[in-house]
């Protein structure tokens, strides 16, 4: 890994990070965070073998999980998340990715759900912040893709 790809991947961290903060303090996903993801995946689209393939997988996963949140089973801060945070995943990551966010958000919901027995309040009482598995999901795959 060179140091423009580092930076694409440290930027990306630093921004999943402060997104993880405000989802779970605030319950937010700010836009100007996304928006810097975005362009960090779009330029890391320079440094993948096959960008058009890669952008066409992401669109169609972007496409299931806003699907998704029509139905509302996932917020739209976790579909912003994953459609721009994605877009540097290589597809044939996305498959493992998408599989590595369900384990990870069946762990978080369990954890939840363990400490809200123990503290005796309702559980989910304030929803899940779902972007904690999407953004490490999407973190770890985005830096196997540039590497």
């Amino acid at each position: 890994m060179n140091y423009i790809n580092f930076a694409l991947w440290l930027t990306c961290l630093v921004n999943v990070l402060l997104i993880f903060y405000d989802d779970i303090r605030y319950r937010i996903v700010k836009h100007r965070f996304l928006l810097i993801i975005f362009i960090t995946s779009l330029l890391s689209l320079l440094f993948t073998p096959e960008p058009l393939a890669q952008l066409t997988v992401s669109i169609s996963v972007f496409i299931c999980f806003f699907i998704l949140w029509l139905i509302n089973i996932v917020g739209g801060g976790d579909v912003k998340l994953i459609g721009t945070l994605f877009l540097g995943v290589n597809d044939e990551y996305m498959l493992a990715a998408i599989v590595t966010i369900g384990l990870l958000g069946g762990i978080q919901i369990l954890v939840m759900w363990l400490m809200s027995v123990y503290r005796k309040k309702i559980p989910f009482e304030n929803g899940i912040p779902y972007t904690i598995p999407i953004g490490i999901s999407g973190l770890f795959f985005f830096y196997m893709s540039l590497i």
